[in-house]
């Protein structure tokens, strides 16, 4: 399903709006065609052994090259725990 997923993205297409999982990041990534990335926190701790990131799989070597363009912080919302807005671009 990835694959198919790469396979449409041609040159063509100017943006995709994705709320995905790790897998799908991963894949974008290492093909090269996330350009921006939008990138929502909520300050909460977590802990324990398991945890998700916005990527799986091995290492990135070398990482993505992405900088911080925009940041939003929205104190009040979920639930007054505040959340973060974040929006990065290709370096």
């Amino acid at each position: 399903l990835i694959g198919a997923l790469l396979d449409t993205l041609d040159d063509e297409c100017r943006a995709v709006y994705s709320v995905a999982g790790p897998r799908v990041h991963s894949a974008l990534l290492r093909a090269g065609r996330l350009d921006r990335l939008y990138l929502t926190t909520v300050q909460t701790l977590i802990g324990g052994d398991e945890f998700d990131t916005i990527t799986s799989g091995a290492h990135f070597a070398p990482p993505p090259a992405f900088a911080l363009a925009e940041l939003y912080h929205d104190p009040a919302e979920p639930d007054g725990k505040g959340q973060s807005f974040a929006v990065f671009d290709r370096a």
